[in-house]
């Protein structure tokens, strides 16, 4: 459930023990079995460090209705205008609505007063949106609406052509590549070895396995750091490096797959530790 003490406006948390508690008594027909759910759900809510008190009340307040009650809610009807005013929730500013909401009301007001109408004053709502946030944005779902909405994009890789690009030799081509946990990887944009803010994933020609890896230079510029860190002595420190060097004889392949729109490293940082969960790369 969602935890007490949330980044959110505090009405939220506050209204979820009755709201849940309700839902369960709309639902279970029994009352015998609609208890035994109800003392159910008070220790979990406990668990997420909701007050007892508020529970409590919550439970007992839903508890009033009976089912038939609950299932045959009349409609509201609309007796006047509802004027709402959307904010993303910021829980540094207590209130940043109410300034706002003062100046609307009084504009209101004053037409009123000037057109002589006799029309009731509208409903004015404070409503709060969730912020942009780095979870969703790196959430998969999220990833596919975006590779969706871009979906005239050629994806796949351009190769340079110049034969003393070792990049272009080692990359691996095509739109998808499958890992050894079976992970389908999708690319999400027409690569060279001069794209910069990515994600890549490194294979190891001796035994396939990955690591995964991003950076906000220009590809080939990071993979001849990879190639300097592989063959030379005295830079073979990362895991990935003495690997290499020993498993693949200094060989291995490149798969860059997710172009990062934001040049952010913090986003390419959080969207490489998301795929290297996800593959499960033994390489780091």
């Amino acid at each position: 459930y969602f935890p007490f003490h949330s980044s959110a406006p505090n009405h939220i948390p506050r209204n979820i023990p009755y709201n849940l508690a309700r839902r369960i008594s709309t639902i279970v027909s029994d009352e015998n079995i609609r208890d035994v759910r109800l003392n159910e759900l008070k220790p979990r809510l406990l668990r997420k460090k909701y007050p007892e008190k508020l529970i409590d009340d919550g439970i007992k307040k839903a508890k009033t209705y009976n089912r038939d009650e609950l299932l045959n809610r009349e409609k509201r009807t609309k007796s006047q205008d509802i004027i709402t005013l959307v904010t993303d929730f910021n829980p540094v500013i207590k209130n940043p609505s109410n300034s706002i909401f003062d100046i609307c009301k009084n504009l209101t007001m004053l037409e009123k007063v000037n057109s002589n109408s006799n029309k009731n004053m509208p409903t004015f709502i404070n409503a709060k949106r969730q912020p942009p946030n780095l979870l969703r944005s790196l959430s998969l779902s999220a990833r596919r609406d975006h590779d969706c909405k871009n979906s005239d994009i050629k994806v796949g890789y351009s190769k340079c052509n110049d034969k003393r690009c070792m990049t272009c030799k080692q990359i691996i081509t095509g739109h998808t590549y499958e890992t050894k946990n079976g992970t389908k990887l999708k690319r999400n944009f027409n690569f060279t070895c001069k794209t910069r803010d990515l994600v890549y994933l490194i294979i190891c020609n001796g035994c396939n396995k990955e690591y995964v890896g991003e950076t906000g230079d220009a590809l080939n510029m990071r993979m001849n750091t990879h190639r300097n860190q592989i063959e030379i002595d005295n830079y073979r420190k990362l895991k990935v490096s003495k690997h290499i060097h020993v498993c693949g004889g200094n060989k291995f392949s490149i798969f860059p797959f997710r172009k990062c729109y934001q040049n952010c490293s913090v986003f390419r940082e959080e969207t490489e530790k998301l795929y290297r969960s996800l593959i499960n790369a033994e390489l780091h």
